[in-house]
């Protein structure tokens, strides 16, 4: 085999291992864009940001971030040959949101379950909130967005033929103006990755765990909304596996 043989051999195997993988990867762009147009995706990503370890399962996280950078449509994006002419990215304002949701998926199955320390958390109010912190697993995402994210994965988890009409309901639901921004929270479990809605204060709450580990139990409670139910939010992070325990501060 010349070189130039050797080159197309390589780029069309990487190519097909791309598409391959974003398609695991992201399974409700898939059903939103189609097969067809989620492999120009692939196509492109891989040239734009190629792999840079030999593990193929971090690969592919730059997609939202891409997709929201490129959208209202870019010029490199082809309609898959027999779409509708409709079928371009400006419709799917929400598609980089989706993708997000899709990776935070991906992310909490590949992360490890550390151990709970149970002592630690039955003994919380007990312990001075300005001396420690709580520590949140490593599975847990969060993924904040405008869109209803849970009941758009949920309409594209359908038989194809009902999809479209459940995501336009999906996007028909009013919402206050509180709710404007919306965090679903992404979480492993034994029985598979899961997602739910939180409410903005729980998202907000959430947040600070996990992005602001300089903040003390007791500055975070001080920040913290005031709608937050702190007592209904442990119960539910300790009966999901959200928390590892606490750590000192």
């Amino acid at each position: 085999m010349d070189t130039a043989a050797g080159l197309h051999a390589h780029w069309a195997h990487a190519r097909a291992t791309a598409r391959r993988h974003l398609t695991l990867c992201y399974p409700t762009v898939a059903a939103m864009v189609g097969e067809a147009a989620l492999h120009t995706l692939a196509d492109w990503l891989w040239r734009l940001t190629p792999p840079t370890g030999g593990d193929l399962g971090t690969w592919g996280g730059t997609l939202p971030d891409l997709l929201r950078d490129r959208l209202p449509t870019p010029a490199w994006w082809r309609p898959p040959e027999g779409s509708h002419p409709a079928s371009d990215l400006a419709h799917w304002p929400w598609l980089a949101d989706a993708a997000a949701l899709d990776w935070a998926r991906h992310q909490a199955e590949r992360e490890a379950l550390a151990p709970v320390d149970t002592a630690a958390l039955s003994a919380l109010a007990d312990v001075d909130p300005s001396l420690t912190r709580l520590v949140l697993q490593a599975h847990v995402q969060l993924v904040f967005s405008a869109w209803p994210l849970t009941a758009l994965w949920a309409a594209h988890r359908l038989p194809e033929s009902q999809q479209a009409q459940a995501a336009a309901q999906a996007l028909s639901t009013p919402t206050s103006s509180a709710d404007c921004t919306r965090c679903t929270v992404v979480w492993w479990t034994p029985e598979g990755v899961q997602h739910a809605p939180l409410s903005p204060a729980e998202g907000h709450w959430m947040f600070a765990l996990r992005h602001r580990p300089a903040l003390s139990l007791a500055e975070a409670l001080q920040q913290a909304s005031p709608e937050l139910d702190l007592g209904a939010w442990l119960v539910r992070a300790l009966q999901s596996g959200w928390l590892v325990g606490t750590e000192p501060h």
